[in-house]
Protein backbone atom coordinates (compact mmCIF):
# COMPACT_ATOMS: atom_id res chain seq x y z
CA UNK A 1 0.00 0.00 0.00
CA UNK A 2 1.61 3.55 -0.76
CA UNK A 3 0.04 7.14 -0.75
CA UNK A 4 -1.43 7.27 -4.30
CA UNK A 5 -3.21 4.12 -3.75
CA UNK A 6 -4.57 5.51 -0.24
CA UNK A 7 -5.23 9.00 -1.73
CA UNK A 8 -7.15 6.90 -4.70
CA UNK A 9 -9.48 5.22 -2.14
CA UNK A 10 -10.31 8.39 -0.51
CA UNK A 11 -10.90 10.20 -3.55
CA UNK A 12 -13.54 7.38 -4.96
CA UNK A 13 -15.04 6.79 -1.76
CA UNK A 14 -15.88 11.00 -1.19
CA UNK A 15 -13.20 11.79 1.20
CA UNK A 16 -15.51 11.35 4.11
CA UNK A 17 -18.45 12.71 2.22
CA UNK A 18 -21.32 10.49 2.48
CA UNK A 19 -23.39 9.52 -0.50
CA UNK A 20 -26.33 9.17 1.83
CA UNK A 21 -28.98 6.24 1.94
CA UNK A 22 -26.46 3.41 -0.77
CA UNK A 23 -25.89 0.85 1.67
CA UNK A 24 -27.07 -1.72 -0.56
CA UNK A 25 -25.25 -0.68 -3.33
CA UNK A 26 -21.95 0.13 -1.96
CA UNK A 27 -21.16 -1.38 1.09
CA UNK A 28 -19.86 -4.52 -0.01
CA UNK A 29 -17.64 -2.76 -2.77
CA UNK A 30 -16.56 -0.34 -0.23
CA UNK A 31 -15.01 -3.51 2.41
CA UNK A 32 -13.97 -4.58 -0.27
CA UNK A 33 -12.05 -2.43 -1.63
CA UNK A 34 -10.68 -1.18 1.79
CA UNK A 35 -9.46 -5.18 2.03
CA UNK A 36 -7.40 -4.92 -0.81
CA UNK A 37 -5.77 -1.50 0.24
CA UNK A 38 -5.03 -3.01 3.68
CA UNK A 39 -3.58 -6.20 2.21
CA UNK A 40 -6.28 -8.20 3.88
CA UNK A 41 -7.47 -11.14 3.01
CA UNK A 42 -11.38 -10.48 0.91
CA UNK A 43 -14.54 -12.59 2.55
CA UNK A 44 -15.57 -16.03 0.99
CA UNK A 45 -18.06 -16.84 -1.44
CA UNK A 46 -20.97 -17.83 0.97
CA UNK A 47 -22.35 -21.32 1.09
CA UNK A 48 -25.73 -22.76 1.74
CA UNK A 49 -24.25 -24.38 4.54
CA UNK A 50 -24.11 -21.77 7.21
CA UNK A 51 -21.84 -23.50 9.64
CA UNK A 52 -19.28 -23.28 6.63
CA UNK A 53 -19.99 -19.36 6.28
CA UNK A 54 -16.81 -17.97 8.48
CA UNK A 55 -15.85 -14.92 6.83
CA UNK A 56 -18.50 -14.14 4.41
CA UNK A 57 -20.86 -11.01 3.63
CA UNK A 58 -24.93 -11.55 4.45
CA UNK A 59 -24.03 -14.24 6.51
CA UNK A 60 -27.34 -16.42 7.35
CA UNK A 61 -29.34 -16.04 10.66
CA UNK A 62 -32.23 -16.88 12.26
CA UNK A 63 -33.47 -14.69 15.24
CA UNK A 64 -35.52 -16.39 17.78
CA UNK A 65 -38.25 -14.27 19.29
CA UNK A 66 -39.88 -14.54 23.22
CA UNK A 67 -43.25 -15.40 21.50
CA UNK A 68 -41.53 -18.26 19.71
CA UNK A 69 -41.81 -17.15 16.40
CA UNK A 70 -38.65 -16.54 13.97
CA UNK A 71 -37.18 -13.98 11.76
CA UNK A 72 -34.73 -14.71 8.94
CA UNK A 73 -31.83 -11.83 9.21
CA UNK A 74 -28.52 -11.42 7.49
CA UNK A 75 -25.36 -10.14 8.83
CA UNK A 76 -23.44 -7.10 6.50
CA UNK A 77 -20.16 -8.67 7.38
CA UNK A 78 -19.43 -12.09 9.48
CA UNK A 79 -15.88 -13.21 10.57
CA UNK A 80 -16.22 -15.90 13.31
CA UNK A 81 -14.21 -15.60 16.18
CA UNK A 82 -13.66 -12.04 15.41
CA UNK A 83 -15.69 -9.56 14.58
CA UNK A 84 -19.62 -8.67 13.14
CA UNK A 85 -20.05 -5.53 10.91
CA UNK A 86 -23.21 -3.33 10.70
CA UNK A 87 -23.21 -1.23 6.89
CA UNK A 88 -25.04 1.90 7.32
CA UNK A 89 -24.88 4.90 4.94
CA UNK A 90 -26.83 7.40 6.75
CA UNK A 91 -25.97 10.68 4.80
CA UNK A 92 -25.69 12.26 8.23
CA UNK A 93 -23.10 14.86 9.29
CA UNK A 94 -20.27 12.21 11.18
CA UNK A 95 -20.92 13.22 15.53
CA UNK A 96 -24.28 14.74 14.75
CA UNK A 97 -27.22 13.57 16.79
CA UNK A 98 -28.75 12.23 14.33
CA UNK A 99 -25.99 10.47 13.22
CA UNK A 100 -25.59 9.22 16.59
CA UNK A 101 -29.03 7.76 16.90
CA UNK A 102 -28.55 6.33 13.52
CA UNK A 103 -25.30 4.30 14.83
CA UNK A 104 -26.58 3.30 18.11
CA UNK A 105 -29.63 1.92 15.82
CA UNK A 106 -27.13 0.08 14.22
CA UNK A 107 -24.97 -1.10 16.99
CA UNK A 108 -28.28 -2.87 18.60
CA UNK A 109 -29.06 -4.45 15.44
CA UNK A 110 -25.44 -5.83 15.56
CA UNK A 111 -25.66 -6.79 19.39
CA UNK A 112 -29.18 -8.80 17.85
CA UNK A 113 -27.35 -10.83 15.43
CA UNK A 114 -24.70 -11.43 17.80
CA UNK A 115 -26.85 -13.29 19.86
CA UNK A 116 -28.64 -14.89 16.61
CA UNK A 117 -25.39 -16.75 15.92
CA UNK A 118 -25.20 -20.43 16.60
CA UNK A 119 -23.81 -21.09 20.30
CA UNK A 120 -21.48 -23.36 18.88
CA UNK A 121 -19.56 -20.71 16.43
CA UNK A 122 -19.06 -18.29 19.66
CA UNK A 123 -19.63 -14.74 19.73
CA UNK A 124 -17.09 -12.34 18.19
CA UNK A 125 -15.03 -10.53 20.63
CA UNK A 126 -15.91 -7.17 18.17
CA UNK A 127 -18.90 -5.12 16.34
CA UNK A 128 -18.05 -2.69 14.27
CA UNK A 129 -20.43 -0.17 12.65
CA UNK A 130 -19.65 1.44 9.43
CA UNK A 131 -20.86 4.43 7.58
CA UNK A 132 -19.97 3.61 4.12
CA UNK A 133 -17.15 6.01 3.20
CA UNK A 134 -17.19 7.71 6.43
CA UNK A 135 -16.39 6.10 9.63
CA UNK A 136 -15.87 2.87 11.48
CA UNK A 137 -17.09 2.70 15.25
CA UNK A 138 -15.86 -0.06 16.91
CA UNK A 139 -17.44 -1.76 20.06
CA UNK A 140 -15.17 -3.87 22.29
CA UNK A 141 -17.07 -6.91 23.90
CA UNK A 142 -15.38 -8.47 26.94
CA UNK A 143 -15.86 -12.07 28.49
CA UNK A 144 -18.87 -10.99 30.15
CA UNK A 145 -20.91 -9.61 27.04
CA UNK A 146 -21.08 -6.25 28.27
CA UNK A 147 -19.99 -3.23 25.94
CA UNK A 148 -17.71 -1.32 27.22
CA UNK A 149 -16.55 1.25 25.06
CA UNK A 150 -16.65 2.24 21.57
CA UNK A 151 -13.72 4.11 19.14
CA UNK A 152 -14.31 5.43 16.08
CA UNK A 153 -12.55 6.39 13.58
CA UNK A 154 -13.51 8.78 10.43
CA UNK A 155 -12.08 7.59 7.03
CA UNK A 156 -10.27 10.71 5.90
CA UNK A 157 -8.66 10.72 9.36
CA UNK A 158 -7.96 7.13 9.49
CA UNK A 159 -6.61 7.06 5.71
CA UNK A 160 -4.40 10.47 7.00
CA UNK A 161 -3.03 8.16 9.81
CA UNK A 162 -2.18 5.20 7.41
CA UNK A 163 -0.84 7.30 4.84
CA UNK A 164 1.81 9.52 7.73
CA UNK A 165 2.39 6.15 8.11
CA UNK A 166 3.76 4.87 5.47
CA UNK A 167 5.55 7.75 4.18
CA UNK A 168 7.27 7.76 7.63
CA UNK A 169 8.09 3.77 6.57
CA UNK A 170 8.69 4.24 3.14
CA UNK A 171 11.65 6.94 4.28
CA UNK A 172 12.75 5.16 7.14
CA UNK A 173 16.53 3.89 7.01
CA UNK A 174 16.86 0.67 6.54
CA UNK A 175 18.17 -1.94 8.98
Amino acid sequence: MDAPEIDAFIARWGGGASRGGNERANLQLFLTEFCTLLDLPQPDPASADTSQNAYVFERAVTEHRPDGSTTSRALDLYRRGCFVLEGKDTGKPTGSETWEVAIIKAHKQAENYVRALPGAEGRPPFILVVDVGRCFVLWVRPLNNVITRNRRHRIDQFAAKIVASARSFGSAPAG
